[in-house]
């Protein structure tokens, strides 16, 4: 946070000597504009002017260099007095005035900061868990001669953290690139195609949960990257079934609407409250009752932001203890 204050006051330094040197500049301009408009010459402009507007000459009024010498320095006294004002009181507001802006265009930046510091801890806490199951379970294999059947378990036990570090893995670079650059190979595709195919493939998922998936899509086509569509429609449908309770039923909806798409993923759920809805998507956020779990909390990150750089929208709502996800892609 250091770094990030002397950044703000070396910047409201640089505003403050922008903002000053312009109203210096524009003081000085006036100034010197009005003492020149009032200076040599002055009176001698009045009384042409006047002579041209009188036709007699017996009426010409003429004013003496005297007393417009006197009403110009009357004049230039008050316009210096007031430049003098501006100026101090410029003096104090510029310096404020800059710093709120410094810190203004700063706040991204340290948001960003805080955020990829939090992103990580929470990644190296999340790969730190595995390593050690894996170094535990090797150290015990290795420590004396075992059975056929402990080392197959070992290795079973091994290649179940080994996939689950790769599904991490996969995802964070996965972020990472999506934070880095927007998607590439956008075109017009089926939507309906790609929920259908993520459906099949999540069957096995319910089946273990003994879930049941109702679904009703209406034939839809956004513009969008196929495959990254596809993860998020995927970790939608996946959360829903991880997380809800057996023997309920996940209800998927697609629906079209002219100039966009709005598809949706509902389950009951016990354990999502209120609090938790405006945190849904946090990267490793998990709900208490799901830390622990198999899951790392990046499903509905990533989904999120898949929907994000398709210029969509994805909202969360709780209603009767039914989760709803709901997400609206353009045409």
């Amino acid at each position: 946070m250091n770094e990030v204050k002397q950044t703000t006051i070396r910047l409201t330094a640089k505003h403050s000597a922008i903002f000053f040197l312009f109203i210096w500049a524009f003081s000085g301009g006036v100034y010197l504009w009005v003492n020149n408009s009032l200076g040599e010459g002055y009176v001698n402009r009045i009384n042409n002017s006047i002579e041209r507007q009188n036709s007699t000459p017996l009426r010409q009024v003429e004013i003496s260099d005297n007393a417009a010498a006197i009403a110009t320095d009357i004049t230039l006294d008050r316009l210096r007095n007031i430049l003098i004002l501006v100026n101090a009181v410029a003096l104090a507001a510029i310096p404020l005035i800059a710093y709120r802006i410094s810190k203004q265009t700063l706040l991204p930046l340290v948001e960003s900061q805080k955020s990829q510091r939090r992103f990580i801890a929470n990644a190296s806490h999340e790969l730190r868990t595995p390593l050690a199951v894996m170094l535990a379970d090797l150290d015990w294999a290795k420590k004396k001669q075992r059975s056929l059947g402990e080392y197959q378990s070992t290795l079973s036990s091994t290649r179940e953290e080994v996939l689950h570090m790769s599904n991490l893995v996969h995802s964070l670079l996965l972020l990472a690139r999506l934070s880095a650059e927007a998607p590439n190979h956008m075109n017009a595709l089926n939507i309906t195609t790609i929920i259908d195919g993520e459906i099949k493939k999540k069957l096995t998922l319910a089946q273990l949960k003994t879930a049941r998936i109702k679904f009703q899509l209406d034939n839809a086509t956004v513009k969008g990257n196929g495959d990254l569509l596809a993860v998020a429609v995927g970790n939608l449908i996946d959360n829903a079934i991880k997380y809800s309770p057996d023997h309920s039923t996940v209800n998927i909806g697609l629906t079209a609407m002219g100039k966009s798409s709005l598809f949706s993923v509902s389950n009951l759920t016990n354990e999502i409250t209120q609090k938790d809805l405006n945190r849904l998507f946090d990267r490793f956020y998990q709900a208490e009752s799901h830390q622990g779990g198999e899951g790392f909390g990046l499903g509905l990150a990533l989904a999120k932001q898949i929907i994000d750089f398709h210029h969509g929208e994805i909202s969360a709502s709780l209603s009767d203890g039914r989760l709803t996800i709901t997400v609206r892609l353009q045409a």
